[in-house]
């Protein structure tokens, strides 16, 4: 018994000894990818266009958090994407800093705007929306929205920088879906005309007139 045991025992420790000595021939074989870091976060996997307008606003919002902006933001937008900035913003821009807006532009100034250098470049970024709601103007397939936004930056430095506002959002695709976003025009809350907020969006920097100018250049 003892000499078969022993037997046993050797026969074991060379099989082991093998199979370490072929896992060691496999160092440079191709290996599997790893998983994400973050696998089911808010950034992870494909956000399909829009079919209705509570998508839109989400797929907007994910798309400035997640700096989706050359792909998910772009392919939100309407090909004749138009800008408006609120009188605030234009005066305090340079001279024709918004002029001849379109959605190229649109992207690269925020794409700029929350990418940065390395030392302004945001750790976080937050977009809210308090109020999103039809005003009733515009028609069927082309409805404008009120909107009450915030956007908040975490900076390197532990610093929070906040912008938010209310907006004029006029969408387009809503009967024959993707719905895209066709003009946003920034509204001053306390200018005529300017939308109510449903809750205070200050200490902020200002509207995303603002962000894009402070930020985007």
């Amino acid at each position: 018994m003892q000499r078969t045991q022993v037997g046993r025992s050797r026969g074991a420790a060379g099989l082991v000894l093998a199979l370490s000595l072929a896992g060691q021939s496999c160092l440079f074989s191709p290996r599997d990818p790893k998983a994400p870091i973050n696998p089911g976060g808010p950034c992870d996997g494909s956000f399909p266009p829009a079919q209705n307008p509570t998508a839109l606003r989400d797929r907007i919002a994910r798309s400035w958090q997640c700096r989706l902006l050359d792909s998910d933001y772009f392919d939100s937008l309407d090909p004749e994407f138009t800008y408006t900035p609120d009188a605030n913003s234009v005066a305090h821009a340079s001279p024709g800093f918004f002029d001849a807006w379109s959605r190229d532009r649109e992207v690269t100034t925020i794409q700029n705007a929350l990418a940065g250098s390395a030392a302004t470049r945001p750790t976080e970024v937050t977009v809210s929306f308090l109020l999103y709601r039809p005003n009733g103007l515009g028609t069927a397939d082309r409805p404008r929205y009120e909107v009450q936004y915030t956007v908040k930056l975490v900076l390197p430095d532990s610093s929070v920088v906040r912008y938010g506002g209310c907006a004029d959002w006029e969408l387009i695709g809503v009967t024959s879906p993707p719905v895209r976003l066709r003009t946003w025009a920034d509204l001053n809350p306390f200018e005529t005309g300017g939308c109510t907020p449903i809750r205070p969006v200050s200490p902020s920097v200002g509207t995303t007139g603002f962000l894009r100018f402070d930020r985007g250049q």
